[in-house]
């Protein structure tokens, strides 16, 4: 069976919303009850392995967006079903991991983490968020999941992020499109059960 160490976090979040979605059977271990680097050598969190990996032998996995679509193809679910969706799939998946993921984390660490003196450095980072965030407001304006009309692993990895803006200076104002769409994947079942993970 899987087994995932993970934390109640934006980038565990995005983790258990994939194992919900594709109902692969999985055991979650707290990071603050399981050392890290056992599983991952960057002593990150989450962290996944698997005793059957692709080719029958274990292989053990870190970094949000690779587990999401390690599990997207052992499950046959939620992934590109043709060259171009992989194209597309991994632009979008890097620029969630590369480009919004850092700012997001900052901003939140700021704002939950620092006193007031420190309002000026969030915002430089929650400025760089909200630019990110266009972008995805943009995109979401014509199909209804980031990928099109179905959902995917790249909404698993941005809705955390969406969640997550309700503690932030101002949320999601301006974000009329990604504010439906984050009440819409919000209603998603396996979404809230993999929003659950971990909180109770």
């Amino acid at each position: 069976m899987i087994e995932l160490v993970s934390a109640p976090s934006v980038y565990g979040q995005k983790v258990h919303i994939v194992l919900e979605e594709t109902g692969l059977p999985y055991v979650v271990r707290n990071a603050v009850d399981a050392p890290t680097s056992a599983h991952n050598p960057l002593g990150r969190t989450p962290s996944l392995h698997d005793p059957h990996g692709p080719d029958g032998l274990p292989i053990t996995l870190g970094e949000s967006a690779a587990i999401a679509r390690y599990l997207a193809r052992k499950a046959k679910k939620l992934g590109p079903e043709s060259a171009r969706e992989m194209a597309e799939f991994d632009y979008w998946a890097f620029a969630i991991a590369a480009s919004l993921s850092p700012q997001f984390a900052v901003a939140l660490y700021l704002t939950d983490h620092t006193p007031e003196r420190a309002d000026w450095a969030r915002d430089v980072f929650l400025d760089n968020a909200r630019r990110m965030l266009r972008v995805f407001e943009e995109r979401i304006a014509t199909r209804h999941f980031l990928a099109g009309e179905r959902f995917t692993i790249l909404d698993a990895l941005l809705y955390p992020h969406l969640a997550a803006a309700e503690r932030l200076p101002g949320d999601l104002d301006g974000f009329p499109n990604l504010q439906r769409y984050r009440e819409r994947i919000g209603q998603r079942e396996g979404v809230k059960r993999g929003m659950a993970v971990l909180t109770a």
